[in-house]
């Protein structure tokens, strides 16, 4: 009974095993490519919440890892020359990547094949931030080549937390909201340095700066400070 169990486990794993990417794959397919394949859209991570990322994956097995991919949807755009550019989950794939994790399970979301409209289509459809930290804008060209390559914000990191911890709504139709927040703590804190000895200090920082009418035009803004 157990060898027919495990015969029938390796079955359906086999089966919801997807195929391959190719420049082929049609839009709304799962397919499997090396991480090192992913181009990113984005200039930066939260380095701090990719490595809390990293520990609360460490131990899962190379099945639980797939259906965490598939569940939290890395997204993909297949570009020219057959190139598969990330839109979203950059932390995740870091995480994993980092965690020498070998193959992403992907969702391909769209194809730009000519490459005059590639970039222009993908901040039309925000599948791009082509931003700095501080807010100019930036050349394609200076984009990260891989997820190797990917800058750390810690300004980004704490945006995360505080969307974490309610500090802020979640906005429907907005993108890269957490960019947008990571923009306005750095300029009203100047940009101090943040890591993990002072996080807990400037969380408490930022409560009051959140409900500020200097913040209301960012995505999911409210009127209430969270609480003490």
């Amino acid at each position: 009974m157990n060898r027919l169990f495990a015969l029938l486990l390796l079955l359906v794993a086999t089966a919801l095993q997807a195929a391959p990417c190719r420049k082929s794959t049609p839009v709304g397919d799962y397919c499997q490519l090396p991480f090192t394949k992913l181009h990113p859209t984005q200039p930066a991570i939260g380095l701090m919440q990719v490595e809390d990322e990293m520990q609360s994956y460490t131990g899962k097995t190379p099945q639980e890892l797939d259906q965490l991919m598939r569940k939290k949807e890395i997204p993909v755009v297949i570009g020219p020359k057959g190139r598969f550019y990330l839109t979203d989950r950059h932390h995740l794939s870091s995480a994993l990547w980092r965690l020498h994790v070998p193959t992403a399970t992907v969702m391909v979301i769209g194809k730009i094949n000519d490459p005059k409209q590639f970039w222009p289509q993908m901040q039309e459809r925000h599948w791009a931030w082509l931003y700095d930290q501080h807010g100019a804008p930036l050349p394609p060209k200076q984009l990260p080549k891989s997820l190797a390559d990917l800058k750390d914000d810690p300004y980004r990191s704490l945006a995360g937390y505080a969307a974490s911890a309610d500090y802020y709504g979640k906005a429907e139709h907005a993108y890269f909201v957490e960019f947008a927040w990571a923009r306005y703590f750095g300029d009203k804190l100047d940009w101090q340095p943040i890591n993990r000895d002072n996080l807990a200090a400037t969380m408490e920082t930022i409560k009051p700066l959140v409900c500020l009418p200097a913040a209301s035009e960012l995505p999911g803004y409210r009127t209430e400070c969270p609480k003490p």
